[in-house]
C-alpha cells in the first residue's frame, strides 16, 4: 500500500484543482483494485472533470462498489469521517462516498486514464439531463430567489457541458428522455443556447 506521504507528495504537486482530485482518484482506483465500472466519478464532480475545471464543485460525488474497502484506505490515507463524507481538510479534499451500482446510461460512461488506474465519468448525458431537469423541480418546489438562482447555474452547467462536447453527445439518448419527461422545449435551448458565440456562461457556476 502507499503510504500517506507518498500520495500527499504526488497529489499536492499538482496546483490544478480537477486534474489533482484525478491523481487522487486514480491512486484510490489502483489500491482499492476496483475495476472503472466499479468506481465511477458522478455528480458536479464528473462535470468538473468533463470541463476540466470550469464547473466548480467543492467536493468529489464518488460511487463504489466496496465503500467499506475505499474508506478503510482513505483512513489510511489519513481522512476522516464525517457522516456521510469523509475528508481531509488540509488537503481541501471532501468526499461524498456512495455504495452502489449506476443508474444513468451505462454504455455512455466515459473511462479516464490516469497514471495509477483507469477511472469511470458518469455519462455526460445524464448530467445534462440532471441539470435540465433542475430547471424545472428547482422553482417549482421552492420558489426563493436563491433558489431560482441556482436552477439558473444549473442550466448554465448544462449549456457548458452541450458546448465543450457538442459533437461527442448522445442526443438520441437525451431527446429520447425530453420527450418523455417534456423537457423539450428546454433541451432545444440549451442546445441553441450552446452554439451561439454570444452567450456566455455566469462567472459563477457552483451549486453547492
Amino acid at each position: 500500500m502507499r503510504s500517506e506521504a507518498e500520495v500527499a507528495r504526488i497529489v499536492l504537486a499538482e496546483p490544478i484543482v480537477y486534474r489533482r482530485r484525478r491523481l487522487l482518484l486514480g491512486l484510490l482506483a489502483e489500491e482499492a483494485h476496483l475495476p472503472p465500472r466499479e468506481f465511477t466519478v458522478v455528480g458536479g464532480s464528473a462535470g468538473q472533470q468533463y470541463t476540466e475545471g470550469r464547473i466548480p464543485s467543492d467536493d468529489i460525488d464518488l460511487l463504489v462498489s466496496d465503500r467499506a474497502k475505499v474508506a478503510a484506505i482513505l483512513r489510511s490515507w489519513g481522512f476522516v469521517d464525517h457522516g456521510k463524507m469523509i475528508s481531509r481538510k488540509d488537503w481541501g479534499v471532501f468526499i461524498d462516498l456512495m455504495s452502489g451500482s449506476y443508474e444513468g446510461s451505462e454504455r455512455l460512461t466515459r473511462e479516464v486514464a490516469t497514471p495509477y488506474a483507469t477511472i469511470r465519468l458518469s455519462a455526460i448525458e445524464d448530467l445534462i439531463l440532471g441539470r435540465i431537469r433542475e430547471v424545472r423541480v428547482i422553482p417549482g418546489q421552492y420558489r426563493g430567489k436563491a433558489h431560482i438562482e441556482m436552477a439558473k447555474r444549473a442550466y448554465a452547467q448544462a449549456i457548458v457541458l452541450i458546448r465543450e462536447h457538442y459533437d461527442d453527445i448522445d442526443w438520441a439518448e437525451i431527446d429520447w428522455h425530453a420527450r418523455r419527461e417534456r423537457l423539450d422545449d428546454l433541451v432545444a435551448d440549451a442546445r441553441r443556447r450552446a452554439r451561439d458565440p454570444r452567450w456566455s456562461a455566469p462567472e459563477n457556476l457552483r451549486l453547492e
